[in-house]
This record gives structure tokens, sequence and C-alpha cells, in this order.
């Protein structure tokens, strides 16, 4: 029987080698599929403007810009089952209880930002206006009001607070004060600094103060105006897990200025030096700032995208990493599909409701660990020319990039799908997660012409390799099981945390990501309220994932070990001050592999069973013949 047994082993590992093979080495291109019938139970029309979770339930739900931008809807994802929640995929469904309007047709709304502005743990919205005509003269001064969301009937307050109607450009929403309710950044029209945030005593109320009581500045420097559109960004420039302020500023010419203001000792604090220009003398546009961390060594690294001449004939991506002084060609010569690409000038973007400056949405849609990047490009600059979404992938460099590549060992490499390439005119587009299955979806916006209704598409990406991630949600920690109303606060959407995760690869090398969350949110900057993680082919536990908030005193950072991958962290830092009390909740996704292992196992015990079966079926039968024959010999003995 021992030759069955061996028989039955090499047939399960013949099996389970071969499910491993088919799994992990498929075709490595995405495919990206359009979903919005889905998605949507049909079609949406709008601009996608801003994700939060309104209503508690870990899913991050989309806000829309609609009729010429004098309304804003929300969509709120809803279970399909009635009978089984999550047995079927869940659908976005108009709400129409969440509507806000702009008190007359005189104006339009520019931006939405959702976020818990008085600290109740309910996600309110701040929505900035501009007059009828005016959406896009970066002269005309913006409104800013914020409507005070309900989670209990979940709806909105028409009547808003009005923090500013003479503000020089959308504000930037952070947590200066680090009390983890957010807060707001800016100028008046005149160009004078302020935060706005709330008060102890009226949680519905925002009052400004002066930039310049609440900073330091070494002595003798000058504050210069801000740039429009700006791309300041609340992320950790220094590596201490607390948010530190990039603002970006221009000079009388219109050169772009960067400042970085650290978080020292609760304080921002700026040394009066710019960073370094940019290496090209006068390029035509700038783009927005974007901090990601390009080589995987834990840091973030400061990306900004830009234009040569007008028409964006020669566009180009540069990178100024983590703790080096001067630029880098980071990626140039966008080729694909046959043809050169390049950025659109804001003043071609079809967008009539806001400026769309040039940008880059970042997101690890390969889910190697490496993040990578979207953008709105064209092949030309003639009415002929097409508009398409182009995914940036971060590749290491070869010896064909080497006058890209003279430094940091990575680049941006154009790929090209063809389920993306058929989304025509796109104005505005976002990495999601649909399914929360970790694979990074894309919703895009799209119009083909400045009188035309937008529309909104959803692509779902089917990767087939089995790569693994982990996502992480950072909470306002406020409070948590005990909160007001008994409302947990999953929908808060607070900026500024930092996330980095420490791992082995394969091959025994120690592997570093780090992001942040929800570092920008000005000019349709479009990021979730969570950070997304690739970890690649790799089946071992995150060794370690380390969670930091903005702090005032000591750093504010927890560290959890031993994380399975393939799983959504949810961290509570309850209470702030106090990190070794810092709680999570763990929600794991199983891959795929686990299901086909866990089949194959259960079909080769089956067959073992059935063989074992067989054989002592056979046994007890010959046992029985042996009986009979037995039974019918003549015993010599007996005479």
């Amino acid at each position: 029987m021992d030759h069955v047994v061996n028989i039955a082993i090499f047939l399960l590992l013949s099996i389970f080698v071969t499910t491993r093979g088919t799994q992990i080495i498929p075709g490595t291109t995405p495919s990206f599929k359009d979903i919005t019938s889905s998605v949507f139970q049909g079609s949406a029309d709008g601009v996608v403007a801003a994700y939060g979770d309104f209503n508690n339930d870990k899913k991050p739900d989309v806000f829309v810009i609609t009729e010429q931008g004098h309304k804003v809807n929300l969509w709120m994802w809803v279970e399909t089952s009635k009978t089984v929640p999550g047995s079927s995929p869940s659908v976005l469904q108009k709400s129409d209880k969440v509507v806000i309007s702009t008190k007359t047709n005189d104006s339009v709304v520019t931006s939405v930002v959702p976020g818990d502005y008085n600290g109740d743990s309910m996600m309110d919205l701040l929505i900035t206006t501009k007059p009828n005509n005016k959406a896009k003269d970066l002269s005309v001064p913006t409104s800013a009001f914020i409507y005070w969301g309900n989670y209990l009937t979940l709806s909105i307050d028409p009547d808003p607070t009005v923090v500013s109607e003479d503000l020089y450009d959308q504000p930037h929403v952070m947590d200066f004060n680090a009390d983890m309710i957010p807060d707001l950044f800016g100028a008046t029209s005149n160009g004078d600094r302020y935060f706005w945030t709330g008060n102890s005593t009226d949680r519905k109320a925002i009052g400004p103060i002066p930039f310049n009581s609440v900073t330091n500045i070494t002595t003798g420097s000058t504050l210069l105006k801000l740039r429009k559109p700006h791309s300041h960004s609340f992320v950790d420039m220094n590596g201490d897990f607390g948010a530190d302020l990039l603002v970006t500023a221009a000079d009388d010419s219109g050169v772009p200025k960067y400042e970085s203001w650290f978080n020292v000792k609760g304080n921002l604090k700026w040394d009066g030096a710019h960073l370094p220009d940019l290496p090209i003398a006068n390029p035509a546009h700038v783009g927005q700032s974007v901090f990601v961390d390009m080589d995987m060594n834990g840091k973030m690294d400061h990306v900004v995208p830009l234009c040569e001449d007008e028409k964006c004939t020669s566009s180009s991506i540069y990178v100024k990493p983590f703790g080096q002084k001067e630029w880098v060609l980071l990626a140039k010569e966008f080729k694909g599909a046959g043809s050169s690409w390049g950025f659109i000038p804001p003043e071609d973007n079809s967008l009539v409701t806001s400026t769309v400056p040039i940008m880059l949405w970042v997101g690890d849609y390969t889910l190697d660990g490496y993040m990578d990047a979207m953008a709105i490009m064209r092949n030309g600059t003639d009415s002929k020319a097409s508009k398409k979404i182009i995914l940036l992938e971060n590749i290491a460099c070869t010896s064909s990039d080497a006058d890209v590549c003279q430094q940091g060992g990575r680049t941006f490499r154009v790929d090209i799908e063809e389920g993306i390439m058929n989304i025509d005119n796109p104005v505005l587009t976002s990495f999601c997660d649909f399914y929360d299955d970790g694979a990074l979806d894309i919703i895009v916006t799209t119009m083909t012409g400045p009188n035309t209704q937008p529309l909104i598409h959803a692509l779902q990406n089917n990767l087939h390799e089995d790569a693994s991630f982990v996502k992480v949600n950072v909470l306002s920690g406020l409070c948590f099981g005990d909160c007001p109303n008994g409302i947990e606060p999953y929908g808060v959407n607070q900026p500024g945390p930092m996330i980095r995760y420490q791992t082995t690869d394969p091959d025994g090398n120690q592997q570093f990501c780090a992001a942040g969350q929800l570092s920008q949110s000005a000019y349709f900057s479009l990021q979730q309220p969570f950070v997304l993680m690739g970890l690649g082919q790799t089946p071992n536990f995150i060794d370690y994932l380390t969670v930091g908030i903005p702090f005032t005193d000591t750093p504010k950072k927890h560290t959890w070990t031993q994380l399975i991958p393939n799983s959504q962290l949810i961290a509570i830092p309850y209470p702030p001050d106090d990190p070794s009390k810092w709680t999570s909740k763990l929600l794991v996704r199983p891959s795929p592999l686990i299901y086909m292992t866990a089949g194959v196992l259960g079909a080769t015990m089956l067959f073992i069973g059935a063989v074992v079966g067989i054989l002592h079926w056979r046994e007890k039968r010959e046992d029985k013949e042996e009986k009979r024959q037995e039974s019918h010999r003549f015993h010599f003995d007996a005479m």
C-alpha cells in the first residue's frame, strides 16, 4: 500500500506545482475593462470632484459636480444583495439627501474637499466657488464655505459657514496644530497668508489666524506671493513621520519657488532658502508637485511635471530625491502606440468649471511596490490630436535610458493599454479601488468640448498575477468606542498621516515603501482617503508597518508587526498622545491562490481517501475469500 500513497503524494505535488505555475507566471500587462454600467447602474454625468466615506461603511463614496458647476451630488456605495451582504458587488447610487446647490446661479463650484472640520466624527464638505464665466480666471478671488454633514440622517445642512469670500486661491487642507481636526491654509486676495481653524466655543465657526503668528521664519527672509494654481503639500519631507508643509510660491516673473516648512516641535519653521530652481530655464508650464517613494527606500521624493514650450510638444518629469539638493530628470519623450505624447496645457483642457493644471496622479497599479503614475496627454497640437489617459509605469533604468537615468535608478515608461486607450477626451482621472480587492481601478471624466456634458467612466483593473498588497486607512483618533452618538470616525478624511512598511522579499532582501495620506486637496488632486501599497509577489508577512501622525512635541507613531498580506489595516490613533495604546482593525482579503490551493488540497485528499477506501475494500474481500477457502479444506489433524 506504500507505493499507492507515494503515487498520491506525487500527484498532489504535480497538481500544486502546475497550479502555482499557471497563477504566478502569467502575462504581466494589466487589463482594464469598462464597467461603468455595472458600477453606476447605467450612465453617470458630471465631474468627479472628491472621495470620502460619508456613510461610515468603510467604502469611499464619490462627490460629483453637476449642472455646469451649480450642484454637488453624492454617489454612495450600496449593497445589491438584500439577503447576504457582500455576496454580490456593490454599486454606486445617487443620494437624494446630500445635495449642495449654489445659492444663486451667479457662481459655480470649483472644488470639493471632504473632511471632519469640527471634530464630531461626521464628514463635512469644504466647497469653493467663483463667479460664472470666471472659473478659470486666476485673477478672480475664490470663495470658500463649509457645509456641515450629519451621518445620522445622511444629509447636509443647507446653511453653510462662510470661511472667506476673498481668497487668493483655493485653500489647502492640512492639520497645522496637530489636533487631528483639519485646518485650512491659504491667503486673502491681497496675498497675506492665513490659517483657518475652528475654535473650542463654537464648533461651527472657522476663524483666520495670521500665518506669521504661528510659524517661525529666519530673520530677513521674505515671503513671496503664493503660486496660482498652487500645489501645496502636507507630507513628511524629513523622515520623522510628522507631516511638514511644502508651500509653492512664485517670484515677480512667475518662476515657481518652493518653501520647505519643517515641523520643529509643533511649529512650522523655514530657513528662508528656496529649493533649487528646476533645471529647465523658463519652462512654459510647470505642473503640480507630488510626493512619492520612487525607489522604495521608505522616503518621499518630490516629483514635478513640466512643459518646455507653450504647446507642450516637449514634456518631461523631474524629481528631487529625498536628501538630495538638485533636481534629476526622471522621464521625457513619452512614446507609445506609434505616437509621441505630451502634457495638455491648462488652457486647452475642456473643463470650464475650474482650471486643470498639468498633473500626475500616482498609485501602484502593478502592485510591485513601486509607485506608478497616470497623466492626461495628447499626441499633437492641432484639432486632430488625440487626448488619452497615459499610464506611466515605474521601472528600473536600462542602458537605453542613459540620457534619463543619470541618478536614482528609476524612470517612468509609457504603458499603453487598450482598455484605457478606448476612452477619448479625458479631462480628469484618478485611481480608486471599486471592490476592495487591492487592484487600483480608474475613474475618468470626459468631455468632447467646452459646452458638452461631462461623462463619468469606470475602468476595472483585472490583474492576473497574484501580487499582494496592503491597504491602510488612518482615522482621526479623536475618539473610538466612546464617540458622540456612537459614530465611529471612519469618514473623517484625515490629512497628514505617514505610512511605511518593511518586509522581506523572496530573495531575503529588505523591502521598504512609504506613502502619505491625503497630502494634497486642491485642483482635483483626487487622492483617496487611504493608502494602498503593493508588495509584489511576496507571500511573506509584513514585518513592520509604521503609522505616524502630525505632532507638536515628540513624534507620534506606532508600529504593527507580522501583518497578513492582502489586508486592510484601519489604524486608530486613539488616544493621539499615547501611541502605545493605539489599536487597529485588520480586514483580510484572501488571495485567489488560497482558494485554488484549498481546492487542489481537498481534491487530492478525496483522491487519497478513495484510493485508501478501494484498497481497504479489496483487502476485506480477499480476507473473506481466504476464510471461505480455509473453511473448505480437509483438516487431517481432526482425524
